[in-house]
């Protein structure tokens, strides 16, 4: 066990800089008119997109 007291100062240059705020960008789809339309299109045909590979699980909707 170390007693942190009896530690040596932590130098400058070892320090911490100063934390930056982060904006949070929404996610915005160029056309969301186009995205609707894929989007109705996927789910009138469910076959139109097929699953990756033969270990996915197809929802039986």
């Amino acid at each position: 066990m170390v007693d942190v007291r009896a530690l040596a100062p932590t130098l400058p240059s070892a320090q911490r800089t100063p934390e930056k705020t982060v904006q949070v960008k929404p996610f915005r789809v160029p056309n969301p008119e186009a995205l609707r339309q894929w989007k109705d299109a996927v789910e009138r045909f469910p076959n139109l997109v097929r699953p990756p590979s033969d270990d996915v699980v197809v929802d039986p909707r």
